[in-house]
């Protein structure tokens, strides 16, 4: 064997050896959701859809700051002013949970709602979307639980889902009922969390 046929053999092996090395790298980017969704299925299981960038935000209260006493037990006890934006153009409805996930005896269901159409952008201070339905709280009963913590500052999770599909749910549905119906059906989801503590006196 000549040294030209040596030295062309060796790059050959060389070449192939880094080929299958990228091959193996963006195969692996592919599957933890780093190419293909502009990186926003980092940690994303297998499966799950791409979740958009949907807003949802609040003119009473910004992100992780206190909820005004109004909306609590402690006042009129009416859900606080809602707005989003960003909807995915699939979406065929909206839903929503609030959930208190520092209550002691395990997360706490403050409210549940679905079937809002994704025309609406806002919820006003105590209204309900004409069509929508409001399902079980964890005290069992219909409509929205005002925040109301034993002790300590509580977090409230307001988390919006835009759905492919409209549910079949009765009011007496729970949040468990809700989110099973769900799996596979989210195509957007969006979140905002206030907290509250009630003052002593």
């Amino acid at each position: 064997m000549t040294v030209r046929q040596l030295f062309g053999k060796r790059i050959l092996y060389f070449f192939v050896i880094d080929a299958v090395l990228v091959i193996v790298a963006v195969s692996a980017l592919w599957s933890h959701g780093r190419i293909g969704d502009g990186g926003s299925g980092a940690g994303r299981d297998a499966g799950m859809p791409i979740i958009g960038h949907m807003k949802l935000i609040s003119s009473a209260f910004e992100d992780n700051q206190s909820i005004p006493p109004a909306f609590t037990c402690d006042g009129r006890g009416v859900p606080p002013p809602l707005a989003w934006s960003d909807i995915p153009r699939d979406a065929k409805s909206l839903a929503l949970t609030v959930r208190d996930p520092d209550a002691p005896s395990g997360t706490w269901t403050h409210w549940t709602l679905w079937n809002v159409a994704p025309k609406d952008a806002a919820l006003a201070s105590g209204d309900v979307p004409e069509g929508a339905v409001q399902g079980m709280t964890s005290t069992r009963e219909q409509g929205w639980h005002a925040p109301c913590p034993p002790f300590g500052s509580h977090r409230y999770v307001f988390t919006l889902y835009a759905l492919d599909l409209t549910l079949p749910l009765k009011p007496d549905a729970t949040v468990t009922d809700l989110l099973r119906v769900m799996e596979g059906h989210v195509v957007g989801e969006a979140t905002l969390t206030g907290r509250y503590q009630r003052v002593t006196r």
